[in-house]
């Protein structure tokens, strides 16, 4: 109470004073030191109120550390740390130098699989590719790729998961089955996991960048897409989402993306690849189809479902007219 009448005694003898330059600051200042709203008002009352006061004194901004507005005006200090910093660049999405994106890279050289396991599931599905045959052998080349000066990498949120994820590719050709495919590597910089060194085709990396995911790109150099086609290694490799899926591996969202590209260039897959690719959708339809609700499983659930659909329609119709044939 007695702070009140204070406030209230040294507001009215300011306002009586007659210094109409200074006044609106001061009573602002009175304002912080005391922890009030002029007159106790709340603040879409005192704000209009204290903008006409300072339009009347042509002064044309609202002061600093303005209370009722509970706002503050603070120095920015960047991290003295390289990393920290890239990743304050990032969320807020402003440039990246290059001291910054180095620092990137040798965070993510320094990170591994979740689990000895991990990788041992993901050095075994992948070592043909590579022509090797150890887990060690397996983790070189993931630090050859990011050694590579050509390399190239973005940073955005993962759909499945919603952690901060770096992506790095080799904008050189690999040549499996006759389709046009890059080393490609997933770093979860959020649980600071390594997640998978595969191939994969340059429509397939891009789907990781949806603008909605809040996507930086750290180079700029080009990389050729190549021929649309699907081979035995991508079907190959889409057989291992009943892996990922079962063990709870987001490398599942790689496959998901996969399966996608299969669906809008499913007229010229040769039959033999469809009916592995429709294989595996049955599995997935009947063990896997509710484990998981974020959005892009659901749109993949729903994709499969449709497919296999339209495949059993075409198959009654292939027999009806084998039979008609017949007779």
């Amino acid at each position: 109470m007695c702070i009140n009448l204070l406030w209230c005694a040294l507001r009215t003898r300011f306002i009586k004073s007659g210094r109409k330059t200074l006044r609106p600051y001061i009573l602002v200042l009175l304002d912080i030191v005391l922890g009030f709203g002029i007159s106790g008002q709340p603040p879409d009352i005192l704000c209009p109120f204290l903008a006409i006061e300072l339009c009347e004194y042509r002064i044309r901004a609202l002061p600093p550390y303005h209370y009722n507005c509970r706002t503050r005006i603070v120095p920015y200090i960047e991290p003295k740390d390289a990393y920290d910093a890239a990743l304050n660049s990032y969320h807020n999405l402003s440039k990246m130098p290059e001291k910054q994106i180095a620092a990137v890279v040798d965070h993510a050289a320094r990170l591994e699989f979740a689990s000895p396991e991990k990788l041992g599931q993901h050095s075994e599905k992948h070592q043909a590719e590579y022509g090797i045959t150890t887990n060690a052998g397996y983790l070189n080349e993931v630090k050859k790729l990011l050694k590579n000066p050509l390399k190239q990498m973005a940073l955005a949120i993962s759909a499945r998961d919603r952690s901060l994820t770096l992506y790095v590719w080799d904008p050189k050709v690999r040549l499996l089955d006759g389709v046009q495919k890059h080393d490609f590597a997933v770093f979860d910089l959020d649980n600071n996991i390594l997640k998978t060194l595969h191939a994969k085709i340059m429509e397939e990396i891009e789907k990781n960048f949806d603008p909605r995911n809040k996507v930086m790109l750290l180079s700029d150099q080009f990389t050729s897409k190549g021929a649309k086609m699907v081979g035995n290694h991508c079907v190959k490799n889409y057989e291992y989402i009943i892996d990922y899926l079962e063990t709870d591996d987001s490398t599942d969202i790689q496959e998901i993306y996969s399966r996608q590209r299969f669906e809008e260039e499913w007229d010229s897959i040769p039959e033999p690849l469809k009916q592995r690719i429709l294989a595996v959708d049955k599995i997935v339809l009947e063990r896997y189809a509710d484990w998981f609700d974020y959005q892009l499983f659901k749109d993949y659930i729903k994709m499969i479902r449709n497919r296999l659909q339209i495949e059993s329609s075409c198959g009654i119709l292939a027999q009806n007219k084998s039979g008609e044939a017949h007779s």
